[in-house]
């Protein structure tokens, strides 16, 4: 019986509605009775709600903030068109979102952001269910306008949190657009924007579960970057959004390979791992991958299983479906083997990064010092370029005496190597590294090459100026440069010996190198009497002091490059 009594209200309500729309079209609400109104308001809100007129309820799309204006008919009864206004909110919520992600769901916005829409269309899906089932009790006749205001509450409050998002994401994109481009926020810059959100939303609940869920789902692509840089020192970055950059086209022998090949992009270093310390071993770790792989270590790269006994595996990441509380309340990060999640405490990506830090220093660090023989390389850096044993300049200068005192012009570059080779034969046999030392004849002297570099410089260059031209920057008399001014050593390395030996390394080798030989060489002017010779070698001397109290100031081993550490 209450069945039969159901069946017969929904037909009732049905008659009514049908009899409205059949009605004449100039008719104003108003003159409908109220509980006609009613559904007749129900029927236009369901369909208002997901973007599409009503009869009575129409959406006009405006120029203002909010994009629309939706008026009821001013006849409405005043009690019912204040639930309507109540209601109506959801419709500018809804409408702006789908505006946003119709926008950035195109390829040129970026991986970021279409993860973001993914997850947008995932919160708006149940958003769309509900107002189907909504439709479904209306068509039975069980539902009222204070009950669909009732069953929309909790919709209100996460399409509320939605547009705030996208309202302070559009805001955004406008004060700070990318260079060189009109599109907006992307990659590390829009998962700043969404963890700022997430953590202003710490006090409400329900808002930070969404926001949580949001984020976790964008980040996944950034965090797949991540890790393959992490375990492959591999840049996957078609639409330049992740906080490391590769600059290709940089050969092994060029200086600037280890500092410019990759470098951070700053403004996408996402705040969840802005730790200066994290950024720093994420821009190494990546370096040393690449170090391995190039050297044809690849089959070594890699995490091995950590310490809770998650093995990480290097073959990408794989997507896993944590739920929004575990990133809300900071139990993601490492959810399985190969996967990374969004997690708001920064612990775990510290722990992370550190892990994988620490096993791609130690390869490095193996690789240079059992396979490549670097500190015997250090050694015999020391050895040659820091006098440490000088029985071979012993040899060498009485060998190439005659033509050292030359003029640099006239000196022959090819007999001092030959006579630099035979002294290292006869001093240094036991030496493998004597065949990577040469030499070379600069057309400036020692000071000079420093008062350039101070020029370039330019602190205190005035003072250090004057002071090394009273020193006597010419080198010995001021008069012609000699092969003994002239003349310095210079050292062969290969890759990836040269990220530590780089040509910046080198040249300050160099520069002390001129200097301590200056010390070490007999007097030039053996063949002037005996009273100018004291003169001669004192103003040699003086020049010599004056160039490495300068060097001392300028001489900065190890710029550039960071060796890793074993652990």
């Amino acid at each position: 019986m209450a069945s039969d009594k159901g069946r017969i209200h929904a037909a009732t309500d049905k008659e009514r509605i049908q009899a409205a729309d059949t009605g004449d079209e100039e008719a104003s609400i108003g003159t409908f009775p109220i509980q006609v109104q009613e559904m007749l308001l129900v029927n236009d809100l369901l369909s208002v709600l997901i973007g599409i007129d009503g009869k009575y309820l129409r959406i006009k799309v405006t120029s203002g903030e909010a994009g629309l204006a939706i008026r009821p008919d001013p006849t409405l009864d005043l009690s019912l068109a204040d639930l309507v206004d109540r209601i109506l909110p959801l419709t500018h919520y809804y409408v702006r979102v789908v505006r946003m992600i119709d926008l950035r769901h195109k390829y040129e916005f970026g991986l970021v952001n279409h993860a973001l829409c993914a997850a947008l269309r995932e919160v708006l899906r149940e958003y769309l269910i509900l107002v189907a089932q909504l439709e479904h009790q209306m068509s039975l006749g069980h539902l009222s306008l204070q009950k669909l205001w009732f069953f929309v509450q909790p919709a209100m409050q996460t399409l509320k949190a939605l547009y705030n998002l996208v309202l302070d994401i559009e805001a955004d994109s406008r004060s700070k657009p990318e260079r060189g481009s009109t599109t907006t926020l992307r990659g590390g810059m829009l998962l700043n924007v969404l963890h700022a959100h997430a953590v202003a939303a710490g006090g409400e609940q329900h808002t930070t579960k969404l926001l949580s869920f949001v984020l976790q789902e964008s980040a996944v692509p950034y965090l797949a970057m991540l890790h393959s840089w992490l375990h492959e020192g591999l840049v996957h970055d078609p639409y330049a959004e992740f906080m490391i950059e590769e600059r290709p086209n940089r050969p092994y022998y060029d200086d600037s390979y280890w500092e410019k090949r990759y470098v951070k992009r700053d403004k996408h270093v996402a705040s969840f791992l802005a730790d200066k310390d994290v950024v720093e071993k994420i821009l190494n770790t990546g370096k040393y991958l690449t170090v391995l792989r190039e050297c044809g270590e690849a089959k070594t790269v890699g995490l091995p299983v950590a310490a809770d006994g998650l093995a990480v595996a290097a073959d990408g990441l794989a997507h896993h479906d944590a739920s929004a509380q575990d990133a809300a309340t900071g139990q993601a990060g490492r959810v399985g083997p190969g996967v990374l999640s969004y997690s708001s405490n920064t612990r775990v990506y510290a722990q992370l990064v550190h892990e994988a830090y620490t096993a791609s220093s130690h390869r490095v660090l193996d690789l240079l010092v059992k396979q490549k023989q670097l500190l015997h390389r250090l050694h015999s850096v020391k050895r040659y370029f820091l006098l440490e044993q000088g029985d071979w300049l012993v040899h060498f200068l009485d060998l190439a005496h005659e033509e050292l005192s030359k003029d640099a012009a006239q000196a022959s570059k090819t007999r001092i190597e030959s006579m630099l080779a035979l002294a290292l034969v006869t001093a240094a046999s036991g030496d493998q590294e004597r065949d990577n030392v040469s030499c070379s004849l600069v057309a400036s002297s020692a000071l000079e090459e420093v008062l350039y570099v101070i020029s370039i410089d330019g602190s205190d260059r005035a003072s250090k100026s004057r002071h090394l031209s009273q020193a006597g920057a010419g080198g010995g008399t001021g008069g012609a440069l000699t092969g003994y001014d002239a003349f310095t050593l210079t050292y062969k390395v290969d890759w990836p010996v040269n990220i530590v030996f780089s040509r910046k390394t080198m040249t300050k080798y160099r520069w002390l190198f001129r200097h301590l030989f200056l010390y070490k060489v007999p007097c030039p002017f053996y063949a002037l009497s005996s009273s100018l010779c004291p003169v001669a070698c004192g103003v040699r001397v003086a020049s010599c002091l004056a160039g490495c109290q300068t060097l001392g100031g300028l001489v900065t081993f190890g710029a550039g490059v960071q060796l890793p550490v074993k652990p």
